[in-house]
């Protein structure tokens, strides 16, 4: 069974990240390398939901095109974690830590989409490694708050914990109405949400002068 208001709401978060992507690439910053991080961030989260809203509208059986589809989404959940790991770092560590750093999480995403690939393609398995980096990324902001007290970190923290919150909504199967509005498309409306806060708060760390 398809289900077309999970589609469609995939496909509505799928244009707002798509959007808040160009806009980023657009953004003028002399913080390239963190600005491509939120990109590369954002960007994955919109092809994860794209294909995830191809197959919830058609991928009633999972045939092998479906299986491809949904590989996909898994990597792409892989490298967004990925995103959130690298970027915590920049917000707290020095610039020797912050290399070893990104070496550590390089190699810790190969393991996980070598994982994906060639055994096990089980949901649970991307929120276990999604749900720490977002966690990580949220204790780094707060570090960088409790240091600079800057306006940005507040609106970061906000838009993770709301992203938390679509998260556990999905996971306890929360549901708007259950047959007409499931806990998917709930989970999607309140991760725009928080995204269009995300997307708020980094802007204006990419104007801020307490990070590099």
């Amino acid at each position: 069974m398809t289900e077309p208001i999970v589609a469609i709401t995939d496909y509505l978060l799928t244009l707002i990240t798509l959007w808040f992507s160009f806009k980023i690439y657009q953004f003028q910053t002399n913080k390239k390398f963190i600005k491509s991080l939120w990109l590369i961030l954002f960007l994955t989260i919109s092809l994860s939901s794209l294909f995830g809203g191809i197959i919830h509208e058609f991928c009633a059986n999972m045939t092998v095109s479906c299986k491809g589809f949904w590989t996909v989404v898994m990597l792409s959940i892989g490298i967004t974690a990925s995103s959130c790991w690298i970027l915590g770092g920049c917000y707290i560590f020095n610039n020797r830590a912050l290399s070893k750093w990104i070496v550590f999480i390089i190699f810790i995403s190969l393991v996980y989409s070598i994982f994906i690939i060639f055994y096990s393609q089980n949901f649970a398995f991307a929120i276990y490694n999604y749900v720490p980096a977002i966690v990580f990324l949220f204790i780094a902001n707060l570090v960088s708050f409790l240091k600079t007290k800057s306006t940005y970190c507040i609106w970061i923290l906000m838009g993770i914990l709301l992203s938390l919150l679509a998260a556990y909504i999905q996971h306890a199967a929360i549901s708007i109405h259950l047959v007409y509005f499931n806990y998917n498309a709930t989970y999607h409306l309140v991760q725009i949400l928080a995204l269009s806060i995300l997307y708020k708060g980094l802007i204006q760390s990419l104007n801020s002068s307490e990070i590099k």
